[in-house]
């Protein structure tokens, strides 16, 4: 594979809306941001986020343990804690795959 891979970030994701849909500047990165937030909140209120064609966010849980640091034998109490995750749709996966072949 060849592809050089570049990031977007916001500014470049509204440009795509605005170019697409005519918006002005401020519409698309409104609408960007938007979207972002609401995904943020809902992941907040302990709901997956699930975007058809695109992926999931998922929040999994990850249980209480006791480490040992190697060099002292110290026992190290690590707490519950909730771990947000982002799974791409197969059907993304292939897109991109495609496009970079």
């Amino acid at each position: 594979m060849n592809a050089e891979i570049n990031r977007g970030n916001v500014a470049e994701i509204a440009d795509v809306m605005n170019e697409k849909y005519g918006w002005t500047k401020k519409d698309g990165k409104d609408a960007v941001v938007t979207v972002c937030a609401a995904i943020r909140e809902m992941l907040m209120n302990g709901t997956e986020v699930g975007i058809k064609g695109f992926g999931t966010f998922t929040l999994n849980k990850a249980e209480a343990r006791t480490y040992h640091n190697p060099a002292s034998g110290e026992a190290i109490e690590k707490p519950e804690r909730i771990i947000p995750k982002f799974k791409i749709s197969n059907t993304l996966k292939k897109e991109i795959m495609d496009s970079l072949n």
